[in-house]
């Protein structure tokens, strides 16, 4: 039987679960697949490893030493007895999301919102008797994994619970396993020792992993060999942790300095092409971003190049900060990169299109510089030095190697933004002494490259940004002195970071139930009997390798084969659900480890990552300090699972940060549109998109159900009722599987929905379910013009005191068969361009000079650009069918067909449909276009007509007369109504308005009574009385 195994990162148990894990989590892919008639495994782990519990736990220890037992805090107002009842407050779901708008609390708004370990651990309703035990960090490895596992059972995720276990030495089974694993990758040359430049924590003592961390003036001091450096402090004290000063984290400051001592400095800058450049104020430059002192480049630096034109055109400025014409004047930009569609000086190019003014023009530096860095580092060619020619991709390194070796450089590294670790010290970018894992290797990353391209990323644009930390990635610290996790085999005096041992876990998952026996750290018996110590390197190799003899040991064969049968069966994992947080460091380990791991299996890689970007709460970024936060047991006591699941999956695919909002005609038609949904809702499941399955499987067949009953005006077929309610509960299931589980029961079903199939779906007319869009959208367009003429003749009312307007009783809707013959060149031209340009439109400038001069636009050409404006709106819209000249589908049948319907939705006495080629009416002549009917509504007179010549059939019927028809229109009308040439049609009315028409005609003359009506350009008028 076929199989699906999807996993997700392990939460850290330092805390119980929140809404932004269940996002991730909530992906349905395993209900979906089950559904498709696979067997699916979605295994739980619950990760340990790491600094944060020891150091939570540590800090309750200082608590106490120091504020004693409970502790009491200085300048807190509550005493701890009044904290315990607050913390014991029930919870009302009502004010969750409400909580940050009532502002800090009076302890909060005191400690400018910072809070003692021990007040976290209150908030989460703990008693000090609890949270006293919490000094000891194996407590937290009982307490909250088991809240873990019950809050996710709350939501109903279908997990294999057997599967669960903690990490670190706390379970001797993956403890093993995480040694093999360390013991092979040593083997390989793939963890090393050496200095490496690491995120350190001066006051730890220690690197600082990213699991491990919490989110103008200038100095000149001395370096070895008694040059001096000049920097911003902050960079000076990072510089002093990489081995450049004579000891090890102390600055040696010679000078203090502003940024205005530096300005008009002469300066050698390496590679130039001036031979002494000058130091001029930029109002961009970032004190917590590099030295504070950056090489301009105006050339391809929109900000550079604003700052240069700055000083250039304002003489107060330069006046200002004491700069000589000679120092600034005689700059200008030097091409050095040629980017496509930007030319040799592209920031120069940037600024001019976005008419950027000055360095103040924040928003349009920032697009200006997310149009050429890109293209400028991936596609820019070098135009000077010994590189010219080639790609700036290409050349970076060795550009940076030329630099260094001609001491022109050095290499100083620092964190991307402000890093503060767990114990509250700012991390700076360390030259250490460490254990690490090589991914700089280029052999390692050319296998790590090959696994990524058999990998689908979901959502696809993911990928350029695994191919960009491939790329990037160099020497990894996996070891740490101070924290909960695993000894590292070969250096028992360092921990395994918690980064490093979590890359290849998911294999554990295929057998851990058959050693662990069901218990979190693997406490219980095992149900094959076999003991930790047992799990030698060697028998991780016979169940995690193809063609591995089995090992010498005392377990038995038929166990062994168990464990190998059960991993071959399941690995590798089908599905990675991830926050993009993850991506430049879990997912894209996790591939360097595999294909270390495996390299001759690559069926054993990963064969799809799907990232999801962070979840907001109503708008707004979750924070506990604002009370902007939900838990997923607050969200389930609240919302229900159902409820809480179905706004998840509403709440976005994409890499785009998602919101949780907390408020969120025959029956042929419907029955091709539940096959349309059906087939379209496994599109979506199958690639992931969550959002557009949702969309196609639950809210557009509700409208599909919505649209079947307004249209069927004579009553919906039951059968046809129970398909739909069938269909639309196995899509949903995926996502609510309670609600479904429920409805699945009251439709008479003697099995769970879990045992039930992907619904099967037929043909699918699509010219009919345009039709049917045609007719919806129609109808939409004309409750509009209702609406907006009612509006319009209330605003004429108010203006002249006259009594507001009635709503419309009779409409008529005009429809064009052909465009007028301007217009359809421009379709036609528009349809091939975009085809021919790959789904992308024509520049307006060739449009116009497409069409200047042309005979037939000739005095439409006014109405060029409107007309493809809106085309281009509509092709977004309704895809390339937007350009067709003509309807697959006879639109005055559609709209005949379903004129009960349209008057009924209109609410109109009488409604009409007319060919524009039928009417005098200019502007629906000029309006009416294939597919956009005109329609024109009004009060108007049912008046009956009689025929009661001789001869002939005798009829009567009524039609709508208005005021100014004329004696035309009117014959049109009844020409159209009794399918006769208005030749032959002739007008005449009753001499006794009141009682001709009830009288015995003479037969014998049948005009007797009657007056023709031989003015044919007379009008009818309304009379009011």
């Amino acid at each position: 039987q076929p199989r699906y195994f999807t996993c997700f990162p392990y939460p850290y148990m330092n805390g119980r679960l929140h809404l932004g894990h269940t996002f991730s989590i909530s992906k349905f892919i395993s209900g979906y697949q089950r559904l498709k008639g696979k067997r699916c495994l979605f295994p739980f782990g619950l990760h340990c490893t790491g600094m944060p519990i020891k150091a939570s736990a540590d800090k309750l220890k200082y608590e106490m030493a120091t504020f004693g037992f409970p502790p009491v805090f200085p300048g807190r107002e509550t005493t701890p007895d009044h904290a315990k009842e607050e913390s014991k407050t029930e919870f009302d779901p009502a004010q969750v999301g409400e909580r940050k708008k009532k502002g800090k609390s009076k302890v909060m708004a005191k400690t400018g919102g910072a809070k003692f370990q021990w007040e976290i651990m209150r908030s989460l309703g703990l008693e000090d008797e609890e949270i006293k035990k919490f000094a000891d960090a194996k407590h937290w490895l009982g307490y909250f994994p088991p809240l873990a596992k019950k809050d996710l059972k709350s939501m109903g995720l279908k997990v294999d619970w057997r599967r669960s276990f903690i990490t670190t030495e706390a379970n001797p089974y993956y403890n093993a396993f995480v040694r093999w694993q360390f013991i092979r990758l040593k083997e390989q040359g793939k963890i090393k020792f050496g200095k490496r430049y690491t995120v350190f924590s001066p006051k730890d003592g220690q690197p600082c992993m990213d699991h491990d961390r919490a989110s103008g003036e200038y100095v000149a001091f001395r370096t070895k060999g008694d040059e001096i450096y000049i920097s911003t402090h902050r960079a000076a004290r990072n510089i002093s942790y990489q081995g450049f000063t004579p000891e090890e984290g102390v600055v040696d400051v010679v000078e203090k300095l502003i940024g205005e001592d530096l300005i008009g400095a002469g300066l050698k800058a390496p590679l130039s092409s001036y031979e002494t450049v000058y130091a001029w104020p930029m109002f961009t430059i970032l004190e917590g971003k590099g030295t504070g002192i950056v090489t301009s480049v105006p050339s391809d630096s929109a900000d550079d190049y604003a700052a240069l034109c700055d000083i250039k055109r304002k003489k107060d400025l330069r006046a200002k900060f004491g700069l000589d014409d000679e120092k600034v004047l005689p700059f200008d930009p030097v091409p050095i990169i040629n980017v496509p569609d930007f030319g040799d000086l592209s920031a120069v190019a940037a600024y001019d299109q976005l008419k950027i003014a000055s360095q103040n023009d924040k928003e349009k530096l920032a697009k200006a510089k997310e149009m050429t860095y890109l293209g400028g580092f991936y596609h820019g060619v070098m135009l000077v030095g010994d590189f010219k020619g080639q790609k700036v991709q290409d050349v970076k390194k060795k550009i940076q190697k030329l630099l260094v070796d001609t001491n022109g450089a050095v290499i100083y590294m620092e964190t991307e933004k402000k890093v503060m670790s767990r114990s509250g010290d700012e991390c700076v970018m360390a030259l250490c002494d460490q254990w690490y894992l090589d991914y700089g290797d280029e052999a390692w990353k050319a296998l790590t490259r090959q696994c990524l391209k058999n990998v689908n990323t979901h959502p696809d644009n993911s990928r350029k940004g695994f191919e960009r930390t491939i790329t990037e990635l160099h020497e990894y610290a996996c070891s740490r002195s101070y924290g909960l996790g695993t000894y590292l085999p070969c250096d028992q005096q360092y921990l395994i970071e918690s980064l490093s041992d979590s890359t290849i876990y998911m294999a554990f998952y295929t057998v851990c139930h058959l050693l662990q026996g069901g218990v979190f750290d693997g406490s219980g018996e095992s149900p094959l009997n076999i003991k930790a110590d047992q799990m030698t390197p060697e028998v991780w190799d016979y169940i995690f390798h193809d063609n591995t003899e089995p090992p010498q040991t005392d377990i038995p064969l038929s166990s062994l084969k168990k464990l190998k049968q059960e991993f071959q069966y399941w690995y590798g994992f089908d599905l990675r659900s991830s926050g993009k947080d993850l991506l430049p460091n879990h997912l894209t380990y996790l591939m360097f480890n595999h294909v270390a791991i495996w390299p001759d299996e690559p069926h054993r890689w990963p064969r799809n990552l799907r990232i999801n970007g962070h979840l907001l709460l109503n708008s707004e970024k979750m924070s506990k300090q604002t009370g902007n936060f939900l838990t997923l047991f607050e969200s389930v006591e609240r919302f229900s699972a159902d409820g809480m699941r179905l706004t998840l999956a509403d709440a976005g695919d994409g890499v785009e940060d998602a919101n949780f909002v907390e408020k969120m005609a025959d029956g042929g038609i419907l029955r091709f549109e539940i096959n349309a949904a059906i087939i379209q809702t496994d599109r979506n499941y199958e690639q992931m998109l969550f959002r557009e399955a949702l969309k196609t499987g639950f809210y557009e067949l509700q409208s599909s159900r919505d649209k079947y009953r307004e249209v069927a005006v004579e009553g919906m077929h039951k059968d046809m009722i129970y398909r739909f309610i069938e269909v639309q509960t196995l899509l949903l299931a995926p996502i609510c599987p309670h609600i479904c589980e429920h409805i699945w029961g009251l439709l008479g079903k003697k099995h769970s929905i879990m045992s039930a199939s992907w619904p099967s779906a037929g043909p699918v007319d699509k010219i009919l379910l345009r039709a049917s869009d045609y007719l919806m959208n129609s109808a939409h367009d004309f409750r509009l013009r209702i609406k907006n003429q009612i509006n319009l003749a209330l605003k004429k009312g108010k203006q002249s005191a006259k009594a507001p307007p009635t709503k419309p009783s009779h409409g008529i809707i005009y429809v064009a068969q052909t465009f007028p013959a301007w217009q359809e060149q421009v379709l036609k031209f528009l349809k091939l361009e975009y085809e021919k340009n790959e789904n992308n439109f024509p520049e307006n400038k060739a449009v116009l000079d497409r069409f200047k001069g042309n005979p037939t636009v000739g005095k439409n050409m006014k109405k060029l650009m409107p007309l493809v404006h809106f085309l281009k709106e509509s092709v977004a819209k309704e895809g390339v069918q937007a350009l067709d000249t003509k309807m697959p589908f006879d639109e005055i049948a559609i709209l005949k067909e379903n004129i009960n319907y349209l008057r009924k939705s209109l609410e109109l006495v009488g409604l009409e449909v007319q060919s524009v080629n039928d009417t005098s009416d200019s502007k629906a002549r000029d309006t009416s276009v294939p597919g956009r009917p005109y329609s024109n509504f009004f009060n108007g007179v049912s008046v009956q007509f009689i025929n009661p010549q001789c001869c002939t059939p005798y009829f009567t019927f009524y039609a709508d007369v208005r005021d100014n028809d004329s004696v035309k229109d009117v014959i049109l009308r009844v020409s159209t109504e009794i399918k006769q040439s208005v030749e032959k049609i002739k007008l005449y009315y009753y001499d006794d308005a009141t009682y001709g028409s009830r009288k015995m005609p003479n037969l014998s003359y049948i005009l007797e009574g009657k007056t023709f009506i031989s003015d044919s350009d007379a009008t009818f008028q309304k009379d009011q009385e």
